[in-house]
């Protein structure tokens, strides 16, 4: 069964594909795309990666990063993560910050920070988790991480933050106000 291809928000990782070919006449089906690879690009907003296994909390962070001028790669997990940052380790890319889950799948954000050889190639850090007790908090300032925000958190305190950490001219007025 063949089917055109027509593009939707690529750069968020979903394609929107038209079969013709079904009994029931043409259908649009919404497919998840594999992740994009990170190249070094000249882009005029900083890359900031957001790494969250819930897909609702990851598309609201890229949804409002987006809206806040910065371009978002997404990962799904703590595997996608690990293979981003030591990509970055090995041949430094555009990353001007993570935004991470601690737990996920695979691994959690705490462990891929543990196995990065050079943490001095790894761009700042923030975390979010649903499990911020003390002990947490304390090892991933151990590892370095800038920020850590407990869910349920305020977006607009989010981005506040990174603007603080990755500050850039906003594409408009209204994302400023």
């Amino acid at each position: 069964m063949s089917a055109k291809r027509l593009q939707v928000k690529r750069a968020i990782g979903w394609e929107l594909r038209i079969d013709p070919a079904q009994p029931d006449g043409p259908q649009l089906k919404l497919w998840r795309c594999p992740m994009p690879q990170l190249v070094p690009t000249e882009t005029e907003y900083p890359r900031i990666l957001v790494a969250e296994d819930d897909t609702e909390m990851r598309s609201l962070l890229v949804w409002v990063l987006h809206k806040a001028g910065y371009d978002v790669v997404e990962c799904r997990n703590g595997l996608e993560l690990a293979e981003h940052l030591h990509r970055q380790e090995d041949q430094p890319h555009d990353l001007s910050l993570v935004i991470s889950d601690i737990r996920m799948p695979g691994q959690s954000a705490l462990e891929v920070l543990h196995g990065l050889k050079h943490q001095e190639c790894c761009p700042p850090v923030i975390l979010i988790t649903a499990f911020g007790d003390e002990a947490t908090h304390r090892e991933a300032v151990q590892c370095g991480v800038v920020a850590i925000f407990d869910k349920p958190f305020d977006t607009d305190q989010l981005v506040q933050k990174v603007y603080e950490l990755v500050p850039h001219e906003f594409p408009n007025s209204e994302a400023s106000n």
